[in-house]
């Protein structure tokens, strides 16, 4: 669940902010009340890090889009989904 800081991290840095507000939100994405739990439940960890992911790859795409970043986005999009298929 803590490997949730680093999409986060690259996103709040992908959108412009300064380093100590991606900072910051990349702490307030691994202390959420939520996540206590997830250490316990695989599929949560790992679809919440595969969506984070997604996000960050879909902005990345809308920003530079090239056939690169839209395969990339559609690849974790897809993983993310089948993480969380049950």
């Amino acid at each position: 669940m803590s490997l949730a800081a680093v999409p986060v991290f690259a996103l709040a840095r992908e959108l412009g902010l300064g380093r100590g507000w991606s900072l910051c939100a990349a702490v307030a994405a691994v202390v959420s009340p939520g996540l206590i739990y997830g250490g316990r439940v695989t599929a949560d960890g790992l679809g919440y890090l595969l969506a984070l992911t997604a996000t960050l790859l879909l902005v990345r795409m809308l920003a530079r889009p090239t056939g690169l970043t839209q395969a990339a986005f559609l690849a974790a999009a897809a993983l993310a989904t089948f993480a969380r298929v049950q």
